[in-house]
């Protein structure tokens, strides 16, 4: 079946252009405020060592939480990805048995988002969130076995070469929630490109 256009209705559409002048205008709008300043990606991660203090806590379902210190060291060739160790040794905070549980593991982070954040319409901080994921050990009942770990985190840049980390990790069957501080050094390779 075919469909007839009407002529009243394509007369009136091109009436309606050439009234209307053709051209379609948009308003500018003038962007300011402190998040509209450029940011310069390299400046986060690329060519830098990053060096974690973690104290946190671990949630497991059969043993319940437990205060943690955990520490990272990442080295990124790229803003985008990065390698690195992770580790952690749990505190003896009321255990039946008081065993202090450890865990290490090589781990490999990607960085898929990065910008500026305003914190009281005020103060703008850089800021990332990475995910990451490895293999590593893990002291259970009976000795140590190896485990997988994966999770994510946002690191809050308080300076060039600090910032502030919030991250969370699973390590079977545990789950780690750790806050704490990062030193971000610059290698040689950075200091070569400038």
């Amino acid at each position: 079946m075919r469909r007839r256009v009407r002529p009243g209705a394509s007369f009136l559409v091109v009436l309606m252009l050439i009234a209307s002048g053709g051209v379609a205008h948009a308003q500018r709008i003038p962007l300011r405020g402190p998040l509209h300043a450029p940011i310069e990606r390299r400046l986060l991660r690329s060519g830098r060592l990053f060096l974690a203090a973690l104290p946190g806590l671990a949630v497991a379902r059969v043993e319940g939480t437990r205060a943690v210190v955990a520490g990272r060291a990442d080295l990124h060739p790229f803003d985008f990805l990065g390698l690195g160790a992770w580790g952690s040794c749990g505190l003896p905070c009321g255990g039946d048995d008081g065993e202090v549980g450890w865990a290490a593991a090589g781990q490999v982070t990607i960085v898929p988002a990065w910008g500026k954040l305003a914190l009281a319409g005020e103060v703008v901080v850089k800021m990332d969130l990475s995910a990451f994921g490895g293999l590593g050990a893990a002291q259970r009942p009976g000795g140590a076995r190896l485990v997988p770990t994966f999770g994510g985190g946002m690191n809050l840049y308080l300076g060039e070469a600090v910032a502030a980390a919030l991250e969370v990790r699973a390590i079977w069957p545990t789950t780690l929630v750790s806050v704490g501080l990062v030193l971000a050094l610059p290698t040689a390779a950075r200091w070569e490109r400038g």
